[in-house]
């Protein structure tokens, strides 16, 4: 029982400090708790560094302090023979380092997880589409203006030429999707939960023009990728699959998804701006990047859809 109980106090920082599991998961008394522990500012600097943020100046600082205190409590404590009885009182002086980065964050600023963005480039639409033999417009006849198709005009042989398998894997941290039969940790239930439910009732995702009404609710699977929101990430493109195939026909679903995916620049993107009853973090800055991801889906829910893209189990 004792080693059991070390084994635990052992692993309380490493759950709070966002190496086991996202601080964004995490409800936010435990966020405020991880202001305390080292492992938060190791995480986030290495992962604003990993997703080309660079690396936070603030995270650098309190974790040179940390050291700094640890390496006074370590020679304190240090001993060279058994006959030298150390003063267990230096503990203290790593401890009160602890508490007063603590203090520090809050005073900075609320301790809420600061929004890390993946700004690793999704490519363009043409990278995953073989070329097709025939021209992008309608050529004039008789003196009529030149028709440029819609969405409508879409067909078989257009969803043929995507290269499907040049897709980033579901696995991987770009644009990942989880198993069918895979389930989601019990701590992040709750935040699908207000997702699903979310869904249902969120304005932009009812708006009368299909093709914007899906653009949107693909918005909602593209910010957590963004935002790196790990282990929900994966779920949430399969929520909004499922409210995809409820309010879009099944005759234009495959239709509309290629035009987004072939169009990501367009439509509007005020709906980035309207994601707080998800739990989800509004998208300011550059939209590029969250329309990138947009596309990525866009194909990979199409290859589900038509049969393309086969998702594997682990049985």
């Amino acid at each position: 029982m004792k080693q059991f109980s070390k084994w635990m106090a052992g692993l309380w920082p490493v759950l709070i400090g966002g190496v086991a599991v996202r601080l964004e998961s995490l409800p936010h008394w435990a966020q405020v708790a991880a202001s305390f522990f080292p492992g938060r500012y190791a995480v986030e600097a290495m992962q604003s560094a990993a997703t080309g943020g660079g690396v936070n100046g603030y995270d650098l600082l309190v974790l040179g302090m940390i050291a700094v205190a640890g390496a006074i409590a370590a020679e304190g404590l240090f001993r060279w023979d058994r006959q030298f009885h150390p003063n267990r009182a230096w503990v203290a002086v790593a401890l009160a380092m602890w508490v007063a980065v603590g203090v520090m964050t809050e005073m900075r600023q609320t301790p809420q997880v600061a929004a890390i963005r993946d700004t690793r480039a999704a490519g363009e639409a043409r990278d995953y589409v073989r070329p097709l033999p025939r021209p992008a417009m309608i050529a004039p006849q008789d003196g009529q203006p030149i028709v440029v198709p819609t969405w409508q005009a879409v067909g078989e042989a257009d969803i043929a030429g995507i290269a499907f398998d040049k897709l980033p894997p579901d696995s991987g941290v770009v644009s990942p999707v989880a198993r069918p039969d895979e389930e989601p940790n019990a701590v992040i239930e709750p935040a699908l939960d207000r997702i699903q439910a979310a869904l249902t009732t969120w304005a932009p995702g009812k708006v009368a023009d299909p093709v914007q009404r899906a653009r949107n609710l693909l918005l909602v699977a593209a910010v957590p990728d963004i935002m790196q929101m790990e282990q929900v990430e994966r779920f949430v493109p399969r929520l909004v699959f499922a409210r995809l195939q409820t309010v879009i026909p099944s005759r234009d679903l495959p239709k509309i998804l290629y035009w987004i995916a072939m169009h990501p620049e367009e439509g509007d993107g005020s709906a980035m701006r309207q994601l707080d009853m998800f739990g989800l973090p509004e998208v300011s800055g550059p939209q590029k990047p969250v329309r990138g991801r947009v596309m990525l889906y866009a194909f990979k829910l199409l290859g589900r859809l038509t049969g393309h893209i086969v998702p594997t189990t682990t049985r």
